[in-house]
């Protein structure tokens, strides 16, 4: 799925939101209680440290992606970050959305899973595909639109939406082969087709 699929997705009921948000520490709390701890995804490694010379090797980690602003850019702008865990096993991509230019007040998080079939050709399979509200607000607009098909939508409660229809843009079926593109350039990761940088998360060695 592309950056631009996932502005315009982003976009259909954007227009329908009040501004009201918690701060992003609050974001990350909800995502590693809900994940788990990154330790299960190859965290112990620092940035510039990459285990093994192929370049399927050099994908695994955690990378993080900057704030950046997507969509109709001029008068009302999508602003994104995002988070990739990848290892030979899973491949979870998360990516949050913001109301301000600094991205530092999140409304919603959109997850994507897939079981790795071959990281060195990015060849995965669908596993999951979540829309997770972060505040009443935004709550409250989903449900007034039926988003993806739904009107119980509840803050901070993940939904599962794959194959269904969610406004202009439809989620991939759980189990569907999908060739998500990861570009390794130096230090940086590029993901399908994307051209905003991630970078590797560099954790404190205790």
């Amino acid at each position: 799925m592309s950056s631009e699929s996932i502005s315009n997705s982003i976009f259909y009921f954007k227009k329908f939101l009040l501004i009201g948000i918690k701060n992003l520490f609050s974001v990350f709390i909800l995502l590693v209680g809900f994940f788990g701890s990154l330790q299960s995804f190859g965290v112990s490694q620092s940035i510039g440290t990459v285990q093994g010379s192929t370049v399927s090797n050099a994908k695994v980690g955690d990378w993080i992606q900057g704030c950046y602003a997507s969509g109709d850019v001029e008068s009302d702008p999508d602003y994104l970050s995002g988070i990739a865990l990848i290892d030979q096993k899973e491949f979870l991509w998360f990516t949050f959305a913001y109301e301000d230019e600094n991205c530092k007040q999140a409304y919603l998080i959109f997850s994507r899973k897939f079981k790795t079939l071959n990281l060195e050709n990015s060849k995965f399979e669908v596993t999951s595909v979540t829309y997770r509200s972060l505040t009443d607000e935004v709550t409250e607009a989903l449900n007034l639109i039926a988003f993806c098909g739904f009107t119980d939508w509840e803050t901070y409660q993940e939904r599962e939406v794959a194959g269904l229809e969610c406004g202009d843009y439809k989620p991939a079926r759980k189990g569907e082969l999908q060739s998500v593109d990861l570009r390794l350039e130096e230090d940086s990761l590029y993901i399908d087709r994307g051209q905003i940088e991630y970078r590797r998360i560099q954790y404190a060695v205790l």
